[in-house]
């Protein structure tokens, strides 16, 4: 058994498991095959052993039928450039789905001449709380929301924290540099 090395979600109860917060094992007690664990459903009888290095390990795709599964099911995940992004849109719908109380923004840096902002922003809820940033600075947003840097500061620090608060590994499509 090792610390996953890759967020997924634990394949006895379906939860979010953060890189780092769970185990995986691939022997007897899991049926040859490789499965993931949250704290409280990692097998106590099962070896642990060092985790292989970097580039020998495959990512774990999350299974079917937890928070990631409730997001694609209802459109909530969009492909750019072969790669899969959450919407904003979707983390709010299943955060408010999953107890979410409250969010509450906070300017921190502004320079209205140099269209360049940082917002910090805070989720609440039965989860817990989870504070994060997000920028926009005339480099990573188009010449199109430029003029809207403010509101995507803000929108990338919503996100951060949305899914922190839900334990989604998976970048929003509204943190790339536009």
């Amino acid at each position: 058994m090792i610390k996953n090395r890759f967020d997924t979600n634990c394949s006895v109860c379906g939860i979010p498991v953060m890189k780092g917060e769970g185990y995986a094992a691939n022997n007897a007690n899991t049926g040859g095959k490789w499965k993931n664990f949250c704290k409280d459903h990692a097998p106590e009888d099962a070896p642990t052993r060092k985790a292989p290095r970097e580039g020998k390990v495959q990512p774990v795709v999350a299974k079917e039928g937890g928070l990631m599964s409730e997001l694609r099911s209802n459109g909530h995940i969009c492909k750019l450039q072969g790669k899969e992004f959450v919407l904003y849109s979707g983390l709010l719908w299943l955060a408010h789905k999953n107890g979410l109380k409250s969010m509450e923004t906070k300017v921190t840096y502004l320079n209205v001449e140099g269209k360049e902002a940082v917002v910090q922003c805070t989720a609440s809820g039965e989860r817990g709380t989870f504070t994060a940033h997000g920028d926009a600075f005339p480099d990573n947003v188009s010449r199109g929301i430029a003029p809207s840097f403010l509101r995507m500061a803000e929108t990338r620090a919503c996100a951060r924290s949305l899914r922190s608060y839900l334990g989604i590994g998976m970048c929003t499509a509204e943190e790339l540099p536009s």
